[in-house]
């Protein structure tokens, strides 16, 4: 087990450690752990970048992932990105730390490159972040010409808490399969999933189990990629949108999926809530606001054709609370489909072409 004192870090809050760090894990071998102490360590861009594959190195504190009091745990200060990692990293560890950023950067960024792989096999756990533009980035770098990226399969993230960042999670290229959120608390956050802004703009969307989203502007960004996007078992609450679920979110005929979510949206003017492709819904969809609008995204033309998407919900209660409701329940242009098992409270607010579904 190695230690950043031993390279030189302070982790007084003051001192820039960035060097230390970026010596301490050139200097960690496979099977081995750097260790932090409850310090704050301040940091700037350690860039991982060795020659060959960095291989199960792990990097851990004794952060619980629950809550944060400075300097009673390991905490990188980070100005700009935090940790980046590059030459192809795989099957490596990072737990038990709390990110703190300036507003820019990413906390944790396992890049791919052009030409030599993506990053593979990470498991990021009992972390926390705060302060970032995007906490946690995976494969981020563009393709290029052609599928230059392969192998930037499997990525985990588990018990991770996020707070006060313009994202929560994204990925950027396509090969980014097996990629799963367990039991994240992400709370005032712009997006907290993406897969369609960064990279090559096609992510593979995660799968997401179990989990809290509080206060965010919208709940996913997400589309293009290879395998479906699915949802598990998540609250949301007092949230502006679920956000987009755009073409090829469902591949291989198997629908997007949101099953046994509790999701309740807080009074805007206009909440929409944007499906580009076919989505299952069961559990709980509830809202105060005037209007809950389901349209189809405004997106590129899918690679291959799709029918027009389907909104199919099952065992699923629908309900609205505005005292003002103008619209209620919509969906356009597509098909909406009720299996066994559903009730929709407060019919006087549902619009009229939805009624005629339920006839």
């Amino acid at each position: 087990m190695l230690r950043p004192e031993q390279f030189g870090a302070v982790g007084n809050g003051i001192h820039d450690d960035t060097l230390a760090f970026q010596n301490a894990l050139a200097a960690l071998q496979a099977s081995q752990t750097l260790f932090l102490s409850p310090k704050v360590y301040c940091i700037s861009r350690v860039i991982v970048d060795p020659p060959g594959q960095w291989i199960g190195r792990t990097i851990a504190g004794d952060y619980d992932g629950s809550g944060y009091i400075a300097g009673s745990i390991p905490t990188l200060k980070c100005t700009g990105d935090g940790l980046v990692f590059g030459s192809i990293p795989r099957s490596c560890t990072i737990k038990g730390i709390f990110f703190t950023g300036n507003g820019t950067g990413r906390a944790i960024a396992t890049d791919c490159i052009p030409g030599r792989g993506g990053s593979k096999d990470w498991t990021i756990k009992r972390c926390g972040f705060s302060g970032f533009k995007i906490p946690l980035m995976h494969n981020d770098t563009p393709w290029g010409t052609g599928l230059l990226v392969p192998q930037g399969d499997g990525y985990y993230a588990h018990r991770c808490y996020i707070q006060n960042c313009e994202y929560g999670f994204c990925t950027g290229q396509s090969q980014s399969r097996n990629t799963v959120l367990s039991n994240m608390q992400i709370n005032n956050v712009g997006t907290c999933i993406d897969n369609m802004t960064f990279g090559s703009g096609n992510g593979t969307p995660p799968s997401v189990e179990y989990g809290q989203f509080n206060g965010c502007e919208r709940l996913f960004n997400v589309g293009t990629g290879i395998g479906p996007f699915s949802v598990r078992n998540l609250y949301a609450e007092d949230c502006t949108s679920i956000g987009t679920i755009a073409s090829m979110a469902s591949v291989n005929n198997q629908p997007a999926e949101l099953s046994l979510c509790d999701i309740n949206l807080r009074d805007t003017p206009n909440p929409a809530i944007t499906f580009g492709t076919d989505v299952s819904y069961s559990g709980r969809l509830k809202t105060d606001a005037k209007s809950l609008v389901f349209k189809e995204a405004n997106n590129s033309p899918p690679v291959w054709p799709y029918p027009a998407p389907t909104l199919f919900f099952e065992k699923t209660g629908l309900w609205h609370t505005g005292p003002d409701a103008e619209a209620g329940l919509i969906y356009t242009p597509g098909r909406v489909e009720f299996g066994r098992q559903c009730t929709i409270y407060d019919p006087k607010t549902l619009s009229s072409n939805i009624m005629r579904r339920l006839q």
